[in-house]
């Protein structure tokens, strides 16, 4: 029986509320709720899971009012134009570059074609943060790192080129994967795509007397295998402890030596299989070594093979060719000062287009190079006791300027070593200002202000003078003041406007008399 009692008391708590979930108050305060709910107050609006838009109650729009859910001409949010029973939703235009954007005004629906900012693109009706078109995955030319560039037309991965070079592949501003040759670091070689520092490197593969390899120790310092003899070789290989070992070694029966390695039948070699003005070759004998070079930026000096003894030609290259690396290239991209070279101003040219190196100021020039195929620029600082001048960093030549630059109200005399020029007026009213630029003297040509004149290399307040003398009503004056100049004139028949200087500025007044051509002639008693 006591049981049943404490069961009934425990039951009897339970249906009074003392364990259950807090009421919310009856005081009516009505909330707004982002659904366009009212709700009693905001108790209730926080147990059905929605935010309170304001207090107050909702207000529904009256029949026949526009109402737009993205709140406008809002082109990053995907909205729904409605009115009456009539609703139209925001979406992309075909291109996916811009959005009918729907909207009301004057109580209407209305729509407009909008363009995406620059960088967005339309997705769901909105104009959202456009995925880039490439990727690289080393983050751009990074020679030291592999890397894999991805655009519309697939993925090309970072790939050696040479043993010292790499194709390294990165993303333009079009947006499209492209591809430049680096040269590795000193000391660094490259292996699966990417320049790297090895314990020691043979290009060969090790004792490889059929191949000219290069050797690079865990020390430093580079060795080449070549030939001691009309059938010998001298091959450079690697050791267990990093360092270059050597070994001179006979070639087989039936070959000979040339460029570096072992080759069946041949007394002369040539990397590039003969007169090939657009591939650089390296020609050989037992005892002679010749490499392609240009002659100059046009021509090629092309060695070749010539029943068994090496010779050479002199090749033009084509119209739309230059001359680089020994080899003719067509000119996509050509840098008269070879590339980022401060101390030389050079010039970039793609096809008819071209960029001149030029002085940002006195100690920075903008250079302009070859990236690729490409125009790159990079802003270099010249170095300790140069300055800029003339689009390249020369060496500085003390310049000092006695009124401290272009200061017109100043003379001042301008040195630049055994130079110097000193500020003088041109005419009446003009100065020629010497100044210091870049290290070197320069000039402008000033006209001083309105009320002003040039004496004595400077610009200078000009004297008011006034041809009457002052208030003479009985003469027609004229007033100068630089190259400012009034005349005395008749207002209307009863009144003179009289002009005269006070405290070196030019004054005014309208003098009451009978006026003709400038003065008075008669005075009213």
């Amino acid at each position: 029986m006591k049981k049943i009692i404490a069961f009934l008391l425990v039951f009897g708590i339970l249906l009074s509320g003392c364990v259950t979930e807090e009421a919310c108050p009856e005081e009516r305060d009505d909330v707004c709720g982002t659904d366009g709910v009212t709700y009693t107050n905001a108790c209730y609006a926080e147990k059905a899971g929605v935010e309170v838009a304001h207090q107050g109650a909702c207000e529904a729009a009256p029949l026949g009012t526009c109402t737009d859910s993205d709140g406008g001409k809002n082109a990053v949010e995907y909205g729904t134009a409605s009115k009456g029973n009539e609703s139209y939703n925001d979406s992309c235009r075909p291109d996916g570059l811009g959005v009918y954007e729907y909207y009301c005004s004057n109580n209407v629906v209305t729509s407009e074609n909008m363009d995406c900012p620059e960088g967005m693109e339309c997705e769901e009706g909105k104009c959202i943060v456009a995925e880039p078109s490439c990727t690289d995955s080393d983050g751009g030319v990074e020679a030291d790192v592999f890397g894999t560039a991805t655009d519309e037309e697939g993925s090309n991965s970072d790939e050696c080129a040479s043993s010292n070079k790499v194709t390294e592949y990165y993303c333009n501003e079009e947006g499209e994967s492209v591809s430049v040759e680096v040269s590795c670091g000193p000391g660094m070689v490259c292996q699966g795509g990417a320049c790297i520092e090895p314990d020691c490197y043979d290009s060969d593969g090790g004792f490889n007397i059929y191949e000219k390899g290069q050797v690079i120790p865990s020390e430093g310092g580079y060795y080449w295998d070549y030939c001691s003899g009309e059938s010998k070789v001298r091959e450079y290989y690697c050791s267990e402890e990093g360092d270059a070992l050597y070994t001179t070694t006979d070639c087989p029966s039936g070959y000979y030596c040339s460029s570096g390695a072992c080759r069946q039948g041949e007394t002369c070699y040539d990397t590039d299989g003969g007169i090939e003005e657009d591939e650089y070759g390296e020609v050989s004998t037992s005892t002679d070594e010749e490499e392609d070079y240009c002659y100059d930026s046009d021509t090629v000096k092309e060695y070749y093979c010539d029943d068994g003894e090496i010779d050479y030609k002199l090749i033009e290259c084509g119209s739309d060719e230059r001359c680089d690396d020994g080899e003719c290239v067509e000119e996509d991209c050509y840098d008269s000062d070879g590339g980022k070279d401060r101390d030389e101003k050079g010039r970039v040219e793609i096809g008819d287009d071209e960029w001149d190196d030029y002085c940002i100021d006195e100690d920075t020039v903008r250079e302009y190079y070859c990236y690729g195929n490409e125009k790159e620029y990079q802003n270099m600082d010249c170095g300790s006791g140069e300055v800029c001048s003339g689009g390249e960093c020369v060496e500085a030549i003390l310049c000092s300027d006695t009124d401290g630059g272009k200061q017109e109200y100043e003379q001042g005399t301008v040195t630049s070593g055994s130079q110097s020029e000193t500020d003088y007026c041109t005419g009446e009213f003009t100065l020629m200002e010497f100044f210091c630029y870049q290290g070197d003297i320069s000039s402008i040509l000033v006209t001083c202000e309105e009320d002003e004149i040039c004496l004595s290399g400077r610009c200078r307040k000009a004297r008011c003078i006034d041809s009457d003398d002052g208030k003479d009503y009985d003469v027609k004056g004229v007033i100068t003041k630089g190259m400012v100049s009034y005349t005395d004139y008749c207002e209307d028949p009863e009144h003179l406007v009289e002009y005269y200087c006070e405290n070196s500025e030019i004054e005014s007044e309208s003098y009451w008399c009978e006026c003709s051509s400038g003065r008075c002639t008669g005075y009213y008693i």
